[in-house]
């Protein structure tokens, strides 16, 4: 597991993206938006580079027949990427599927959208949501929602797949195995290490793993890992 926290004003390198992650980058309106983005695929490629021994700009990242990106020349390797303002999480599998989501708590009040509880929620898990404080249920929606798209980018359906037909553990939950008609996925899910700022994350894999090592950065550099 990888995180980047980007600084304000933080340099970012000016090539070594691909044609497609230009041209994605510069269909962004917002500059914030842009930087976000064009730093998530530098991270990305500098990450999973170094965990391929290759080099960055020669790193080729494409989209399977469902949409998902995957290493072509390097197919013994799967990662998930996600970002959420300024921060960046990168998962690295070399065991099969994986799926990570990442989300920062605060930007909306998602308790008073009934429309997007849902969508997100089983009938089970609405009737327990549904029990909560309404100061509780913000986090707790947010909390099933990083779990299920983990667990579906873990499938490589993404979206296509409702999230309400995805049952989980209450967001309370850090590790469980979430039985589906496919087979089982394993997730596991909390809050952001080490971070002052409130982040809710979950990674989802298609097998068992006996824990997560989270390595830390503070800048695109080499040195700057925590």
């Amino acid at each position: 597991m990888h995180r980047l926290h980007l600084r304000p004003g933080a340099t970012l390198p000016e090539d070594g993206l691909s044609r497609a992650e230009r041209d994605r980058a510069a269909l962004f309106r917002r500059a914030q938006d842009r930087r976000r983005y064009v730093a998530a695929r530098h991270f990305c490629r500098w990450i999973l580079a170094r965990a391929v021994g290759e080099s960055a700009d020669r790193l080729v990242i494409g989209l399977a027949g469902n949409g998902k990106p995957w290493l072509p020349e390097h197919p013994g390797t799967e990662f998930s990427l996600s970002h959420s303002e300024d921060s960046v999480m990168l998962a690295i599998s070399r065991a099969g599927p994986v799926g990570a989501d990442i989300e920062e708590l605060g930007r909306a009040r998602l308790e008073g959208d009934p429309h997007l509880a849902a969508l997100v929620l089983s009938a089970e898990e609405r009737d327990w949501f549904e029990t909560l404080p309404a100061a509780e249920r913000s986090r707790s929606l947010l909390g099933y929602w990083v779990k299920k798209e983990a667990v579906l980018k873990c499938l490589g359906t993404g979206l296509l797949t409702c999230p309400s037909e995805v049952r989980v553990a209450p967001p309370t939950s850090e590790g469980e195995t979430v039985c589906l008609p496919s087979g089982a996925i394993f997730l596991r899910s909390g809050a952001c290490p080490g971070n002052e700022r409130d982040f809710l994350w979950a990674v989802a894999t298609g097998s068992k793993v006996a824990g997560l090592s989270w390595h830390d950065y503070e800048s695109l550099q080499p040195e700057s890992r925590k």
